[in-house]
């Protein structure tokens, strides 16, 4: 099974917007609606500017099974986390506990090693048990606990802040 990283492909926009709004991933996401607008906005950005660092300037890219896309990654400056050089991702229902992640994990570590990033973090709430194992099983360690509030809600919700230095 061959799997490749890279910018989302004009026109897989909406495949995009299905998996984001799969209950797995949603639960864990700050608002679908700006979520599909932010993409959709990246996935241009992405594809336009494949030179930008991530320190500058967030990066989507599509996480590929042959040209089928099967979930994504992010790799740039996030606020929650001062603006430091943060790794996201989420996948499909059907490609979940198959490795996928951790795999593509280390390959963003790879790019962001590459344009001469020292640390990149992640962020999980700390709800999710299957994201925070994923990190610490690859090398991330935990630096603090943060409380977010996702649009529209009242509550806030505890979110970890991983570290991985390269």
């Amino acid at each position: 099974m061959e799997l490749t990283l890279e910018p989302i492909h004009e026109g897989d926009e909406e495949r995009f917007r299905s998996i984001a709004g799969e209950e797995h991933v949603l639960r864990f996401l700050p608002d679908m609606e700006m979520t599909a607008a932010y993409a959709s906005r990246l996935a241009s950005h992405s594809r336009a500017a494949e030179n930008f660092s991530p320190k500058e300037q967030m990066r989507l890219f599509g996480i590929y099974r042959e040209k089928e896309l099967v979930g994504a990654l992010t790799l740039g400056p996030v606020y929650e986390a001062g603006y430091r050089v943060t790794v996201g991702f989420f996948l499909g229902k059907a490609w979940l506990g198959r490795g996928i992640a951790g795999k593509k994990k280390k390959k963003a570590l790879e790019l962001a090693k590459n344009d001469e990033i020292q640390e990149v973090c992640a962020l999980a709430e700390s709800e999710n048990e299957r994201s925070r194992k994923l990190l610490e099983r690859i090398g991330f360690r935990e630096e603090t606990r943060l409380f977010t509030r996702r649009s529209g809600e009242r509550e806030k919700r505890e979110t970890v802040l991983y570290t991985y230095c390269l």
